[in-house]
This record gives C-alpha cells, structure tokens and sequence, in this order.
C-alpha cells in the first residue's frame, strides 16, 4: 500500500526496499533460501502484500497474526526460494 500513495517521500519508499534487501539477506544466512541474488521485483514480495492489501481493503477483513505465518511459508518463501535457491 506504501507504493500506492502518490504523497509518500521518496525516502521512505528507499528505506523499504532496503528493509525487504534486509529480509532476504539475513534469511539467506540462516540458510532458509539460497544465496543468489533475489530479483529486486521479487525481493519486496508483490505477491504477499497483494494478498494482504485483497484482504484488508476489498473483503474488508481483518488480517489476524495466524494468517502471516501461513502467508510467509506458502507464498512469499516459496517466491524467493525459486529465485534464491532453497
């Protein structure tokens, strides 16, 4: 939703993208995905944050803690895994 607001300082756009480079890197060290470089179009996870913006603004649910789990291990894990390695 970050990426939607037309007034939003070009800053804190940077500063999420190096929070997602962050993600990656680190769950590269753990060993979680592999160490290829993960494409920057899939290191912000479009296809989770699209799932979450569905949930939250067109079915008007609320996204509890026991949906991000679920939504990290099946989708955007599976996303960087294919790009990075496993």
């Amino acid at each position: 939703m970050l990426y939607e607001a037309a007034d939003l300082d070009p800053a804190a756009i940077a500063q999420t993208q190096r929070l997602w480079e962050s993600l990656t890197e680190r769950a590269a060290k753990r060993g979680e995905i592999g160490a290829a470089p993960v494409p920057p179009h899939v290191a912000v996870a479009v296809a989770g944050a699209d799932l979450l913006r569905y949930r939250m603004l067109v079915s008007g649910e609320e996204v509890t803690g026991n949906e991000i789990d679920p939504l990290v291990d099946d989708v955007f894990l599976p996303l960087i895994r294919a790009h990075a390695g496993a």
